[in-house]
């Protein structure tokens, strides 16, 4: 029997934070898309590599349009956290899918992977700041609209690089 990695679930535990703040997150519940963003998140924390975060992504997603609809803009705020758990979701799963469930990961790799976390959460923090400081505070559908292509563009991105067989991450080695 082999042990689990503390690295490897830390992983999955990230990628579990990150979707059930995309379950909370659109402000307005909806049974269906939250069930397939719960079932999305379960099957990407499960098998990564095969599944991904597409499924938890297109909860979310259906969610965040049965929440604000076409004609209503949910808070920059609340937009800026969602892309934030987004971006954390496709990380953590990518990773997950690099990662086997029991390996030892040096924690060089965990820190190139923690650092590339926080510049879009600084990014976000100062979008948010500025967003406070206007007078008017508006969004656009279509901004929105555009928002969500660029991280689904960025969730193909992430599974493309985590479905790639060929090219192991370095330093990880298998528990015995």
């Amino acid at each position: 029997m082999s042990r689990l990695g503390t690295v490897a679930l830390a992983i999955r535990a990230l990628a579990v934070v990150a979707g059930l703040v995309l379950v909370v997150i659109p402000g307005r519940f909806a049974p269906v898309p939250a069930l397939i963003t719960l079932g999305g998140l379960a099957a990407a924390v499960v098998a990564p590599r095969t599944v991904g975060s597409l499924p938890a992504t297109a909860g979310f997603v259906l969610a965040w349009l049965a929440a604000s609809g076409w004609t209503v803009s949910l808070p920059v705020g609340r937009t800026v956290i969602a892309a934030v758990a987004l971006y954390v979701l496709q990380v953590a799963t990518a990773l997950a899918a690099a990662v086997p469930i029991e390996a030892r990961v040096e924690r060089g790799v965990v820190v190139a992977w923690v650092r590339r976390l926080r510049w879009p959460a600084f990014a976000a923090a100062a979008l948010i700041a500025v967003d406070e400081a206007l007078p008017q505070q508006s969004g656009s559908p279509w901004i929105e609209i555009g928002g969500l292509v660029a991280v689904l563009a960025l969730a193909a991105t992430a599974t493309y690089a985590g479905r790639r067989r060929g090219v192991p991450l370095a330093r990880i080695k298998r528990l015995r």
